[in-house]
Formats: C-alpha cells, structure tokens, sequence
C-alpha cells in the first residue's frame, strides 16, 4: 500500500486540496482553487474529473482527510466519501463538515466561536478541536444570511426591478445587465443555483465603497449579526473563513459591532492551517 495522503477543503463553489507523499507535502491548488460542491446537492461531477487530471496516479492515494460543504450529518458525509471512492478506492476516508474544518484551521485544538461566511453560511462553537454545537444551517433558500449567495439573491433582484443604481448595474452585470433566463437555467444544473447568485460578488468587492454596495452589505451583514448575536450572545468574538468574510471584513466587521459582536481572526484559505493540525511534521 502507498503511502499518499490527500487533504481537502471542499466548499459549494471550489476546493483546495494538499497531497502529502512519504514526508513531502505538494498544494496541489496553489494556481487556483478546484471545483467544489455540496453533497445535498448532488455528486460533485466536476470536481472528480479534476481530481482524475491532478492528482497524479489519484488511484493509489492510501488516505484521504476531507471537510466538506454539506457534511455536517454522518449519512452526508458518507454520500461525498462514496462518490470520492470512485476515483480513490484503495483510500481510507475521514469526511467531516467544512465548518469544523475552518474551526480546526482557526482553533486548533482550542475553543471559540467559528463562521463560515462564503457562497453559503454556517456557524457553531468549537471545544478542543471539535464542534460542539451548530447554528442550523438552512441554506440558500431559507438561510444563508450574509452569505454570497443572499447577498446575490439581493443583488440580482434590485438589477432586474431597476432598483440598482446604472453604474452598479453595469459594472456588475455589463452593459446588457443580468440574463434571467441564464439564471434560471443555472437552478435546474445541479449544485449551481447558490454559485450563480453570489457571482457577482466578486466583482462587487472592486466597487465596495459605492453607497448602493454600502447598503446592501450594511443590511444583510446585520440581519446575519443578529442571528449570531442571539445565539452566541454580546461580547463573543467571531472568527471567520471564507471568500465574503475575507473580501468585505469591514463591513461585517462593523454589523458585528453594532449587536454587541466583534470580529476576531479572519483567514482566506483554511488549507495551510489544516496541513499544520494534521501533518505537523511533513515538509513543505
């Protein structure tokens, strides 16, 4: 048996993966994040066929470590760690949620409070090294307060009802504005309605300061402050990962602020620390 071990973040819309081969570690997505998904949402096509064209000889990885979007229950967990086999099917699986990876990452083997904020959002309190408990994630279309996706959802729907200032609107969705029916047709492909409503979100971050952007982080980060607030209670510190927490952490930063929140560390890519929790003594 092979001694290759693989280490994944897997969120809904991209993934970042590590490959360690006897002591020598290799980030395999240093030019680029792979394609993600949510397993709620179906088995991740695309990010298999990447895994096939990436990982060189992917099926004799011996190990695999995983937090993945959707994971948060065993039979979840297990769908993705089953879909995986089919291109690793010597490879022993620990599948876990990508909160309690991002908690890993922000935590170690500590305690605190952990937020997931990027296509989706998820919450929950980590106690040495695992969650202890989690705000129910509801996903795109119930939840996701704060999130990509919400924010887009909001963002798209003032484009289409002309309740988007011209500039905003064409810096966002060009000259043309937004397709609805390309959008609606992106909700029939699986796994790609929340992507194709936080996309223009990055794009968004380039016009941050403009007072329409202002608002509309302003509200929906302080909808998703008042959610935490309850349920953390004032005076706890949030830390965060995520492409929303990392690209605007000012605005959510001061949403916080207002419940009686503060924002602690915030990381961009839970991967770096994640090989530290788990191969400590590989090298890079």
């Amino acid at each position: 048996m092979s001694d290759r071990r693989l280490l994944a973040d897997i969120g809904g819309s991209s993934s970042r993966w590590a490959l360690m081969d006897g002591n020598e570690v290799q980030v395999l997505t240093d030019q680029g994040a792979w394609p993600g998904g949510n397993i709620t949402h179906g088995p991740p096509g695309e990010l298999l066929d990447r895994l096939i064209g990436g990982v060189p000889e992917v099926n004799t990885v011996s190990e695999l470590i995983a937090y993945g979007a959707g994971c948060g229950t065993p039979e979840r967990a297990q769908l993705l760690g089953e879909a995986l086999a089919a291109v690793m099917p010597h490879a022993r699986m620990s599948i876990r949620s990508d909160l309690l990876g991002v908690g890993r990452a922000l935590h170690a083997h500590g305690s605190g409070a952990v937020l997931v904020l990027g296509t989706g959002m998820s919450a929950g309190w980590m106690k040495d090294g695992d969650l202890e408990w989690t705000l129910p994630s509801l996903g795109w279309v119930l939840g996701d307060e704060g999130s990509g996706a919400d924010i887009g959802r909001r963002l798209h729907r003032d484009a289409f009802r002309g309740r988007m200032p011209d500039p905003v609107r064409e810096h966002l969705f060009g000259a043309e504005g937004p397709d609805l029916g390309a959008l609606l047709s992106s909700f029939q492909a699986t796994g790609k309605a929340a992507a194709s409503l936080a996309s223009p979100l990055v794009r968004a971050h380039a016009i941050r300061t403009h007072p329409y952007i202002e608002q509309v982080l302003q509200e929906h980060f302080e909808a998703l402050s008042e959610i935490l607030a309850a349920r953390f209670g004032r005076g706890g510190v949030m830390h965060a990962a995520g492409s929303i927490a990392w690209a605007f952490q000012v605005p959510l930063e001061q949403a916080l602020s207002r419940k009686g929140l503060a924002l602690g560390r915030v990381i961009r890519d839970p991967l770096p620390e994640l090989m530290r929790f788990h191969w400590p003594k590989a090298r890079a």
